[in-house]
């Protein structure tokens, strides 16, 4: 379902896999849109109103849905956190912020490393 979407690091300028991180963080990613849905401050259910009750109809139902209206994605980097900000360009070359979970920048920044390192594509 994403084997076909990537992820930009916007420091290291190399991407990864969106299936890889969500086989890391993808039950937490449903968790926090779980969280969001049910916060009132949250305009989440205003923008997509069928709450989805499982993991998968989170996946095939939402994410998926609202990371193909982007034309890339990318992860940018929180220096005062230490954390990875979800970025996406879209269709007018305009940057947007996701409404997804922080990411352990270090993390991931280890994974493409140590693929550069193996070779690894």
């Amino acid at each position: 379902m994403f084997e076909d979407m990537y992820v930009v690091f916007f420091l290291e300028g190399e991407r990864i896999e969106l299936s890889f991180i969500l086989e890391v963080e993808g039950k937490r990613f449903y968790e926090f849109y779980k969280k969001q849905y049910k916060n009132p401050n949250s305009d989440l259910s205003d923008y997509f109103p069928d709450y989805q009750e499982t993991y998968e109809d989170y996946l095939k139902h939402f994410l998926l849905p609202y990371l193909q209206g982007y034309k890339e994605l990318y992860v940018g980097y929180d220096s005062w956190k230490e954390e990875g900000i979800w970025n996406a360009k879209n269709q007018d070359n305009q940057l947007r912020g996701l409404l997804l979970p922080r990411l352990n920048y270090r993390f991931y920044k280890g994974v493409l490393a140590y693929r550069k390192w193996r070779n690894i594509k």
